[in-house]
């Protein structure tokens, strides 16, 4: 009995020496290994958390040219062309092109197969559709402009004709103002549409809550894989502060321009990455110059005598920034060097207040847009305007309001606002601002007219020399600074604040940010 017990025992051990023998050594290392790697991909974030400090105006990528809209079109539609994080511009929905030896037309051959979120099939006929769409609306001149239509030649090619040779097309159709949408869906409501978009993008639409979040989920057909990142959320945190909070704490995980203040504190954060590029945009005031009390070229120029760009900086951008002295987005090789604005001086200004008639200052309402971003600026310039006398009312508005009444309905005096660029072209920071014709919603706010402003753009956005449109910029930089149309005041940083885990995030200058390249 006691040698059974005992052979028992001796066989137990045995099996046991076998075991722990057979998960030592290298064999202890694959197995470690393949169980740590299942776990890790078993508790990997699949989600992300998006802070937008603004809701968006629209799903419909033809009804708006705001960046914070575009954030989300970005991820729900696909362009035939696609801008890389580095600016260089790949095949998307077209896998080659062909540009005629005039430059006015583009034959773009199609990639085959792709569906859109309804499960549907992308044709040459929702190509040419969703171009003339774009072409026709009124929110895309920008990028639009040099277009004239867009024509199927056969089930996979589509051309583009325009109305002229133009230079920066290609990177036009990288915008997504020219996203792909889906044909039978627009048609069978357009007005739906913006809030129940159809495209080929990596994530489909699933839910919009008025001023609180968008949520989006990955499409398992998108034709270059289904997106690392299957569940997104955009939340709307209109409070910048409280925004930088929620990233601290880990409930959101990215977020766009967070304050400057939060700054230091952000890049301290072990928990956090902070990555900065310089903007694709100069900041500016912008005058009626038509109609009200700045259609008087002096007060015009008396404001732009006022304004010291160096204290805007330091006092509303905690001194991360660069003053801009020409109307032109200094990232573009176009930009005048050397070109110099007004002097800030405060008794030349004062000098102009008289000589139009106010001596003892007036009284005028400033509309500004509800973010620290547009808030300080224009509470520094209300300051340096109360030094020559005058009184600026400042009035806060929802982001979506404020454009309805400035960018689109013109219905203001006087304001603070950026341009930005999502092409590195000259054309962009100009043609839409300064031209006649893009009065009445065509980008024009400023309600500027001026034939010989108008003769230059022309000229400029037709031309195929690079000496020769440096010499055109630099010319229309002049005439807006002789006549005052703006006062352009100062470029900032490009920033973008995320956790540490997200990886490929980069601060991007023309905000084309596709969470498609992200992954935890």
């Amino acid at each position: 009995m006691k040698n059974r017990i005992l052979k028992s025992v001796l066989c137990m051990m045995l099996s046991l020496t076998l075991i722990l023998t057979g998960c030592s050594g290298q064999s202890k290392s694959n197995s470690e290994s393949t169980a740590s790697q299942s776990a890790t991909e078993n508790t990997k974030k699949d989600s992300l958390m998006y802070s937008i400090l603004s809701d968006i105006v629209t799903l419909d990528p033809v009804k708006s040219n705001d960046s914070t809209s575009q954030y989300v079109h970005y991820q729900i539609f696909d362009t035939l062309i696609r801008e890389e994080k580095d600016g260089t511009l790949v095949p998307s929905l077209a896998e080659s092109w062909e540009i005629s030896e005039d430059g006015k037309e583009v034959v773009f051959n199609l990639r085959k197969n792709v569906k859109f979120h309804n499960g549907e099939v992308m044709t040459a006929d929702d190509v040419a559709f969703s171009l003339n769409r774009s072409i026709a609306s009124a929110f895309t001149t920008k990028i639009t402009g040099a277009m004239k239509s867009a024509e199927v030649i056969d089930e996979n090619t589509v051309k583009l004709n325009m109305k002229q040779a133009y230079g920066a097309v290609l990177g036009c159709m990288s915008s997504a103002n020219v996203a792909i949408v889906s044909k039978k869906a627009v048609e069978a409501n357009e007005e739906g549409f913006a809030r129940n978009p159809i495209g080929t993008g990596p994530y489909k639409f699933v839910e919009w809550k008025n001023g609180e979040k968008i949520v989006l989920e990955s499409f398992q057909d998108y034709f270059r894989g289904e997106a690392a990142i299957k569940n997104l959320t955009f939340k709307v945190i209109s409070d910048s502060n409280t925004a930088v909070v929620a990233l601290e704490k880990g409930e959101t995980d990215i977020m766009d321009t967070p304050p400057k203040s939060a700054r230091q504190s952000l890049i301290d954060n072990k928990d956090l990455e902070y990555y900065e590029a310089d903007q694709a945009c100069y900041y500016l005031i912008s005058f009626n110059n038509e109609k009200g009390i700045f259609s008087d070229k002096k007060l015009r120029e008396a404001v732009n005598y006022a304004m010291d760009r160096e204290s805007i900086i330091i006092g509303a951008l905690e001194g991360v920034g660069t003053p801009v002295e020409a109307a032109m987005v200094p990232l573009v090789d176009e930009y005048p060097k050397d070109f110099k604005a007004n002097e800030f001086n405060v008794e030349k200004a004062k000098q102009l207040m008289a000589e139009a008639g106010y001596a003892n200052g007036f009284t005028v309402k400033m509309k500004t847009i509800d973010s620290p971003t547009y808030i300080k600026p224009t509470e520094m310039i209300q300051a340096q305007l109360a030094e020559i006398g005058i009184t600026v009312e400042i009035e806060v508005m929802e982001r979506g309001s404020w454009m309805a009444d400035v960018l689109t309905n013109n219905n203001y005096e006087i304001t603070f606002w950026a341009i930005p660029i999502t092409v590195m072209d000259p054309d962009f920071a100009t043609y839409s601002a300064f031209h006649s014709s893009m009065i009445n919603g065509g980008g024009n706010f400023a309600r500027v007219n001026i034939p010989q402003l108008d003769t230059l753009l022309e000229k400029g956005r037709a031309s195929q020399s690079k000496e020769e449109r440096a010499q055109i910029y630099a010319d229309v930089c002049q005439i807006i600074k002789d006549e005052s149309v703006i006062v352009p005041l100062f470029t900032g940083r490009r920033c973008i604040a995320a956790n540490k885990d997200l990886t490929g995030v980069v601060a991007i200058p023309n905000l084309k940010y596709y969470v498609y390249d992200w992954s935890w």
